[in-house]
């Protein structure tokens, strides 16, 4: 497929209405093709508003959803931003005997939905493929965030790809026109944090996501414009390539920085815009716990490649140079526990979480060396 470049006047300082409208009518004839992985979740009012606005605007589209093998018995596989799922299958990844795998582990009740209710989400999400321009394909195995969104990337036809995760949300009426506004060769539109905080004031992961709000302004994001890839990202095939996504990542976390980093050596000029989807279903805490150690032994597999984009390898490592591991491992082992029972309760701790991430890495580094 040949590439299509447009040529446009250089974008003023103060967009003007009448700019972004050139952009605009410009644009609607690049293809775009929206790619939404999903595993386990409902996607139906996701798809149908992005589908509504696409024949709004009277763009050129395709909408893609992939289902990855909810149907399969994977015992993972959320998808919402800024990790997701994953695949329990690389035995290159061994885990320490003196580390239990299953330590925070939830119920199966609680980590993976029952047989009946996977079914009744598939066959949910089936409605969709009566929307034109709209594909559904179900996988019969789960095979994590990398290898389903290479899969979405060998399918697509458009020049212009967008990725969203498909448990998120949509409230933004002008959402697919602010993209089709916006040129180049890497778009990042944001995540807002919605939920009531009645509801979720006890659940460890949406008060994380909330303190990490500041870091999601688009002046934020734009001061560091190769993070915040995880999801919401609208990318031009020329410099995607045909696997865009590390594949040796199958278990949760980091390919998304993977990717940040090949476009910060290539030099791809990325543009965070105010353009965000809605972020407002959060897992149990045990869940979120239990990926959280699954992104940290990724991490540690992964440290060589990773090292300069994880802040917390870099505060791992300088505590090994300066030989304070021995103090930090032997707190693992007297305080582990406790915070742990405080981060699984009702009044879990955003302080205690980022402490128990160190201490948990720097465990994990003793034993798996």
């Amino acid at each position: 497929m040949s590439t299509i470049l447009i040529s446009l006047p250089l974008e003023p300082d103060s967009v003007s209405i009448a700019y972004k409208e050139y952009v605009f009518n410009h644009l609607i004839a690049v293809m775009l093709s929206i790619l939404l992985p999903v595993y386990n979740c409902s996607c139906v009012a996701l798809v149908t508003e992005l589908q509504r606005q696409c024949v709004e605007c009277k763009a050129d589209f395709e909408i893609i959803v992939a289902d990855d093998g909810s149907l399969s018995s994977a015992p993972y596989g959320s998808l919402s931003a800024p990790y997701g799922s994953l695949s329990a299958t690389d035995s290159s990844l061994s885990i320490p005997s003196s580390i239990p795998l299953n330590s925070s582990l939830p119920s199966p009740s609680a980590a993976v939905r029952s047989c009946t209710t996977r079914h009744s989400l598939v066959e949910e999400n089936r409605s969709i493929s009566s929307l034109p321009h709209v594909r559904y394909i179900i996988r019969d195995k789960n095979v994590g965030r990398s290898a389903i969104r290479n899969f979405l990337v060998t399918q697509a036809k458009g020049e212009r790809l967008l990725f969203i995760d498909g448990d998120l949300a949509l409230d933004n009426p002008s959402f697919i026109r602010n993209y089709l506004q916006t040129e180049g060769p890497v778009v990042v539109g944001g995540i807002v944090i919605g939920g009531n905080s009645d509801q979720w004031k006890g659940n460890l992961r949406y008060r994380y996501e909330r303190q990490c709000e500041a870091i999601n302004t688009v002046e934020s994001r734009q001061s560091h414009p190769y993070q915040h890839l995880a999801t919401n990202i609208l990318v031009h095939r020329s410099v995607l390539g045909e696997q865009p996504y590390d594949e040796k990542i199958n278990h949760y976390g980091y390919e998304d920085v993977l990717l940040g980093k090949r476009f910060q050596q290539q030099q791809v000029v990325i543009k965070h815009i105010e353009n965000p989807v809605l972020f407002c279903d959060f897992e149990d805490n045990a869940s979120y716990l239990a990926k959280t150690e699954e992104a940290l032994r990724t991490l540690f597999t992964f440290r060589n490649e990773l090292r300069g984009y994880s802040r917390l390898l870099d505060k791992a490592e300088r505590i090994e140079r300066l030989h304070l591991s021995p103090l930090f491992i032997t707190a693992y082992k007297l305080f582990s526990e406790p915070i742990k029972k405080c981060l699984l309760g009702n009044k879990p701790n955003v302080f205690g979480f980022n402490v128990y991430k160190l201490l948990y890495y720097l465990h994990y580094t003793k034993n798996a060396i």
